[in-house]
């Protein structure tokens, strides 16, 4: 039961975000459980392609990584 509840979290999230994503200002910073959701992976993948270097540049933000939504979008569509 545990795991639908957590499901359909993720699920309400990805479809909340991206309702907002557009309206961003290219400057507004995500966390990894919202790049997350718009790429419909789990936020330990984006924290794992982190690593990796595979995700947008991060700015850090009071110790904790942070991605600037005009990036985000432009890894999303592949460039």
């Amino acid at each position: 039961m545990r795991a639908t509840t957590k499901g359909a979290t993720r699920s309400k999230l990805r479809d909340d975000i991206r309702l907002i994503f557009d309206r961003l200002s290219d400057d507004a910073l995500l966390d990894d459980l919202q790049l997350g959701a718009l790429a419909g992976r789990s936020a330990a993948t984006i924290k794992r392609w982190r690593r990796l270097g595979k995700t947008p540049p991060v700015v850090m933000l009071n110790g904790l990584p942070r991605i600037r939504a005009g990036d985000a979008r432009l890894w999303l569509r592949g460039a």
